[in-house]
C-alpha cells in the first residue's frame, strides 16, 4: 500500500497561488529588428521584387555568372589570395515602418551587420558612417554601427545598402538594434516603444518576435506568501531554461517538471533564456521545429518557404505558480491523509 502521511492541517496555503497578471520585466540584451526581406536593383536597373536576402544573394550571382554560395565551392579562406574583380553594384532595400513613439525608442539604435566597411549605408537618403564601428555584437562577424538621431522619419523608411559586388562579398541579413518594439505586417516590420509588462504568453505577440537573451519577469510576491517555503512551477515555457530568484536564493530549472523549491521574498524574478533561433533562423521556413537544421534549410525551395517570417514561441507561455512546498506532489486519499506521488510525474 501507498506512504500515507497525516494531515497539513492548519500550515500553510492549501491552494496554489496563480501569478496570471501582466509584470514588468527586464530584456538583459537589447531588442531588434532582423532585417532580411529586401528589394534589390543592380548597377542601377529597375527594382527587383523584395525577397529573402539568401535567395537574393542567389540571383545576384546567378545575374553576375559566379558560382552560388554552396558546400563545393572555393573557401573563403583561399579565395582571398586572389584579386576579384568587381562586377557590378548591388543596392539592397530594406523597408520598415516607424511610428511616433517608435522615432522616441530609436534614439540610441545600432545597426548590426557584415563587413560594413565594404558597404555604402543609408537611411531615408542620409548616410552612415561604415568605416568606424562601435565593436562586436553576438559573434565578432557582426559589426554595430551607431545610427544618429533623426536619420528615421515617422511612417516609411528605407535602410539601403550597396556594394561594388566581386565574388567574395556574401548578401546577408542586417540587424536593427534598440529599445522598440516589432510588430508584423508580413514581412513588413513596424517599430513602436516596448510595452510596460508582459502577459504570460509568447512575447512573439507582445513586441519581442525576433528577441533573443534572457528575459527577466519581475512578480511581485502577494503578502500571505512572503517568507513561505514555497514551490515555484513554471508550467509551460519555450527557451534553453528557465531561472527563478527570490530574496537571497536562485535556482536553476533546466527539465521538467519545471519546479524549483525557494523561501519567498518580497518579489520573485523568472528568467528565460530564450535562445538565437528567432534572430538567426532558419526564419522563413515553414515548419518553425524541423527535426535537424543545416544549410538546406535556410535556402528551402518554394514548398517548405514563407516570405513572412516564422517564429517559435518564446518566454513564459502560462502564469507561474506558487504551492505551500509541503503540499507539493501530496494527493489526498480515502483515509483522510495523503498519498506521497513522484515529483517526476
Amino acid at each position: 500500500p501507498p506512504f500515507v502521511v497525516p494531515p497539513l492541517a492548519g500550515i500553510g496555503h492549501s491552494a496554489p497561488c496563480v501569478l496570471d497578471h501582466p509584470v514588468r520585466y527586464t530584456l538583459e540584451d537589447r531588442n531588434l529588428c532582423v532585417l532580411d526581406t529586401p528589394a534589390w536593383s543592380v548597377n542601377g536597373s529597375a527594382e527587383q521584387p523584395v525577397n529573402e536576402i539568401l535567395q537574393v544573394d542567389r540571383k545576384v550571382r546567378q545575374q553576375f555568372g559566379v558560382p552560388i554560395r554552396a558546400g563545393d565551392m572555393i573557401q573563403p579562406w583561399f579565395r582571398k589570395q586572389q584579386a576579384l574583380p568587381v562586377l557590378g553594384k548591388v543596392t539592397l532595400c530594406f523597408r520598415l515602418k516607424v511610428d511616433a513613439r517608435g522615432l522616441e525608442a530609436l534614439a540610441n539604435a545600432h545597426l548590426a551587420m557584415e563587413t560594413p566597411e565594404r558597404f555604402a549605408v543609408t537611411i531615408n537618403g542620409r548616410p552612415v558612417e561604415t568605416g568606424k564601428d562601435l565593436g562586436w555584437w553576438v559573434d565578432v562577424a557582426f559589426r554595430r554601427l551607431a545610427v544618429p538621431k533623426g536619420m528615421f522619419d515617422e511612417g516609411d523608411n528605407e535602410i539601403a545598402i550597396t556594394c561594388d559586388f566581386s565574388e567574395d562579398i556574401n548578401l546577408e541579413a542586417i540587424y536593427l538594434l534598440g529599445d522598440f518594439a516589432v510588430a508584423l505586417e508580413g514581412e513588413l516590420p513596424c517599430l513602436s516603444s516596448l510595452p510596460d509588462t508582459l502577459k504570460p504568453a509568447s512575447v512573439v505577440d507582445q513586441g519581442l518576435p525576433y528577441y533573443s537573451g534572457n528575459l527577466i519577469y519581475h512578480y511581485d510576491i502577494p503578502q500571505d506568501w512572503i517568507g513561505q517555503r514555497a514551490t515555484v512551477e513554471i508550467p509551460a515555457y519555450e527557451g534553453a531554461y528557465v531561472k527563478v530568484s527570490s530574496g537571497q536564493e536562485q535556482k536553476l530549472i533546466p527539465w521538467r517538471p519545471n519546479r524549483a523549491e525557494l523561501t519567498l521574498g518580497q518579489r520573485l524574478d523568472v528568467s528565460v533564456c530564450i535562445t538565437r533561433k528567432n534572430t538567426f533562423g532558419p526564419l522563413h521556413l515553414k515548419n518553425p521545429r524541423p527535426n535537424a537544421t543545416g544549410p538546406g534549410h535556410f535556402t528551402s525551395g518554394a514548398e517548405h518557404f514563407s516570405l513572412a517570417p516564422v517564429f517559435l514561441n518564446a518566454g513564459l507561455l502560462a502564469p507561474v505558480k506558487l504551492a505551500d512546498a509541503l503540499n507539493v506532489g501530496l494527493r489526498p486519499t480515502t483515509t483522510g491523509g495523503a498519498r506521497v506521488e513522484s515529483f517526476y510525474r
